[in-house]
C-alpha cells in the first residue's frame, strides 16, 4: 500500500491533464480519508497515540547485516546505483522484467489506459524498493530480498500477457529482449551461478520460436521444471524439519547460565520457531557477542546452520568473530559437524577465569 501510494496522484494528473472527469478521484479521497481517520483513530483509542503503529516499527528496526543507515557510504551507494539490478538479475527477475518492456513501451507511446496503468504502478513499486527509506528517523533502504519483490509479480504478468503480440511478430523486438537475457545470462555465468545463467539463455533462445502453441509450451515446461527442481534442491539446502527439531532440542537443554549463541536470523525468529511466545528462551546473537564478552558464562553452544551461506552469507563476518572469542577463552568439550548444522559446545578454560 505503501509503494503505491503514488499512483492513485499520478492517475489523477494524468487524467486532469487529458480533462477527463473527476468524480472517481472526489470518491476516492473520501474514502480514503475515511478509512485513514479509522485506521489511526483504532490507535488512538486503544493505545492513546495516532502514530502508535508507526512507532512500533521504528522501534523494531535494528542493525544487522541487510540495514544501510549504519553502514558507509560505498555500501550505500551500491544499493541505490547498480545492486538492485544484480539483484533482480540473481534473483530471476530479470525474466519477467524484460519481457513487460514491450506492453509498457507501447502503452507510453499509444496512451493506452491499461498500459499506461500498469506500467505506473510498476514504476512506483521499483522507485520505491530503489530509493525509499523503511525507517523515518534515517534512510535505510528496504533490503532486495525475494520476499519482498515478489509483489512486482502481478503488474508485470498483466504487462507480459498484454505485450505478447507487440513482440512476437517483430524481430526487432526479440533481438533487443534477447540480448537484455543474454546479458543477465552473462553476468550469472561469470558470477559462477551457471543454474540461472542457462536459465536466462534458454528463454533468450526460445522468444524466437514461430508456433504459438510450441512457444507457449515450451516457455511453460521452461518456467515448471526449475520450480520442481527446487523443492528437491531447497530440501537439501535447509532440512527445515532436521533444523527445526536440533534447535529446539538444544534450545531445552540451554539456560541463561549456558546459553546458545546462534545466527541473528535465528535469535530474531526463535519465538516463532519454539511456537512459545511468552518463552524467554536462552538463545544470543553471535551479532552480540560484546555484550556477552563483557559477563561470560560458564558454558555455552555454539550452533550454526549451514543455510546461513546461502541465505545470509555476511553472517560469516559474525563467525570468524566468535571463533576467535572462543578460541581465546573457552575449551571445546564437544563438536558435532552436519551437512546442515555444526554444534559445538564450550566450557569456559581455567586461564581465561
Amino acid at each position: 500500500m505503501i509503494l503505491l501510494a503514488p499512483l492513485p496522484a499520478l492517475l489523477f494528473f494524468m487524467d486532469l491533464r487529458e480533462r477527463k472527469r473527476l468524480h472517481f478521484y472526489y470518491y476516492f479521497g473520501g474514502i480514503s480519508l475515511v478509512l485513514v481517520f479509522l485506521y489511526l483513530g483504532y490507535y488512538q483509542w486503544q493505545f492513546g497515540d495516532w502514530l502508535f503503529r508507526f512507532k512500533t516499527i521504528e522501534n523494531g528496526d535494528y542493525i544487522s547485516a541487510y540495514s544501510y543507515y549504519d553502514k558507509d557510504l560505498p555500501t550505500l551507494y551500491k544499493r541505490l546505483t547498480y545492486e538492485p539490478i544484480l539483484d533482480l538479475i540473481r534473483r530471476t527477475y530479470w525474466l519477467w522484467l524484460t519481457l513487460s518492456i514491450p506492453r509498457i513501451y507501447f502503452g507510453v507511446k499509444n496512451k493506452d489506459e491499461v498500459g499506461l496503468a500498469f506500467g505506473l504502478c510498476l514504476t512506483c513499486l521499483l522507485v520505491g524498493f530503489w530509493w525509499m527509506t523503511t525507517p523515518f528517523q534515517f534512510y535505510s533502504p528496504l533490503p532486495m530480498n525475494p520476499r519482498h519483490l515478489i509483489i512486482l509479480i502481478p503488474p508485470l504478468s498483466v504487462c507480459i500477457a498484454l505485450g505478447f503480440r507487440h513482440w512476437h511478430n517483430a524481430i526487432e523486438w526479440k533481438m533487443a529482449l534477447a540480448l537484455l537475457l543474454a546479458f543477465a545470462s552473462g553476468y550469472c555465468l561469470l558470477s559462477g551461478d551457471w543454474k540461472v545463467g542457462l536459465f536466462y539463455l534458454l528463454f533468450s533462445g526460445l522468444l524466437f520460436l514461430k508456433q504459438e502453441r510450441i512457444l507457449f509450451a515450451a516457455m511453460a515446461a521452461g518456467l515448471l521444471f526449475p520450480v520442481l527442481f527446487s523443492v528437491k534442491y531447497q530440501h537439501q539446502l535447509k532440512n527445515y524439519p532436521h533444523f527445526l527439531e536440533v534447535l529446539r532440542k538444544e534450545t531445552s537443554e540451554a539456560s541463561n547460565t549456558s546459553p546458545l549463541l546462534t545466527h541473528e536470523f535465528i535469535y530474531f525468529s526463535s519465538e516463532v520457531l519454539l511456537e512459545e511466545p511468552e518463552f524467554q528462551s536462552p538463545i544470543i546473537s553471535m551479532a552480540e557477542l560484546d555484550r556477552l564478552a563483557q559477563n561470560p558464562p560458564d558454558s555455552l553452544t555454539l550452533f550454526i546452520y549451514g543455510y546461513y551461506r546461502h541465505a545470509y552469507p555476511a553472517e560469516q563476518v559474525y563467525i570468524d568473530k566468535v571463533e576467535q572469542w572462543l578460541e581465546k577463552n573457552y575449551d571445546l568439550i564437544y563438536s558435532e559437524q552436519g551437512p546442515w548444522l555444526s554444534i559445538r559446545k564450550y566450557r569456559r578454560a581455567m586461564k581465561a577465569n
